[in-house]
């Protein structure tokens, strides 16, 4: 089900001092991988608080193999990638291939307004390198996207550096240490879950 499309399309953005890499039609059958997500248990914060960390909404978290059986080798090859500057660490990045989880974050519109934030723009936790997300909402469903930014110290404010455009089946790999964050408006996804796969390595 996560074997990964034989003919990927990757396009690499400049941010900040580092980069992310786009890659669009990642799975070769995004449609298994979306229906495992909406078939799966979806946790609560009362179910599992630090599971979601600061993730609105529900997440899937399946305790299975197969994505580190598929997908291990081509992030190994996308994070050995020039351009990064991130020293890559074997041991660090097999050892949380190990343990890597099928993750999917399920927000709605209603879980969105209750949230209350304007922007949630974070640094993943400082033991990790990079982060992927993949897009599993179907085209006629997308809104919104991943943002990537900066501090602007002259100016006191965050600014957006990029924004990488939700697209059904669309991956987004980038350093986990860069500040970035859901791009979901309190008038998005009224009548469909955003549905997004979250690896960190």
């Amino acid at each position: 089900m996560f074997k990964v499309n034989s003919e990927l399309t990757a396009k690499v953005v400049k941010v900040n001092t580092s980069q992310v890499i786009e890659i669009q039609n990642f799975y070769d059958n995004p449609d298994g991988v979306r229906e495992y997500s909406l078939s799966s248990k979806k946790y609560t914060k009362e179910d599992n608080e630090d599971l979601l960390a600061a993730a609105i909404g529900r997440r899937v978290c399946e305790d299975t193999l197969e994505p580190a059986y598929y997908l291990q080798d081509i992030f190994r090859e996308l994070c050995l990638h020039p351009g990064w500057n991130i020293d890559f660490d074997k041991e660090q990045f097999d050892y949380l291939w190990s343990g890597m989880r099928f993750m999917v974050n399920v927000t709605n519109n209603r879980e969105i307004i209750e949230d209350g934030r304007d922007m949630i723009v974070h640094q993943d936790a400082p033991h990790l390198k990079w982060a992927c997300v993949i897009f599993l909402n179907k085209p006629e469903e997308c809104e919104g996207g991943t943002g990537f930014y900066r501090y602007d110290s002259d100016t006191d404010k965050i600014l957006l550096e990029h924004l990488s455009v939700m697209e059904y089946n669309k991956a987004v790999l980038y350093p986990s240490s860069m500040p970035h964050g859901a791009i979901m408006e309190k008038n998005m996804f009224k009548t469909r879950d955003r549905l997004v796969q979250v690896l960190f390595m």
